[in-house]
């Protein structure tokens, strides 16, 4: 049992956007982020049409990425409260 699934979009053998699907499919409340360096995989709308909860750029600061896991699982907690 997990809180929260961070991936990147590259990866070898499957793609973020593939892992986060399979993991919707399983559970569709699971809050996920997506990392990536490519601006073409970064439309955040679509993203978040497909499930994914945030979407977060390189380069990134550790700050950006604490700051953004920490709200979503607020998010995700006041959802299931």
């Amino acid at each position: 049992r997990f809180d929260l699934v961070v991936t990147d979009h590259t990866m070898p053998g499957l793609t973020g956007m593939d892992l986060a699907k399979r993991l919707l499919a399983l559970r569709h409340d699971l809050p996920i982020m997506l990392i990536t360096g490519f601006s073409e995989a970064a439309d955040e709308q679509w993203v978040h049409s497909i499930g994914i909860s945030a979407l977060l750029m390189k380069p990134f600061k550790p700050d950006d990425l604490t700051r953004r896991i920490h709200e979503l699982l607020c998010e995700n907690r006041e959802i299931r409260n």
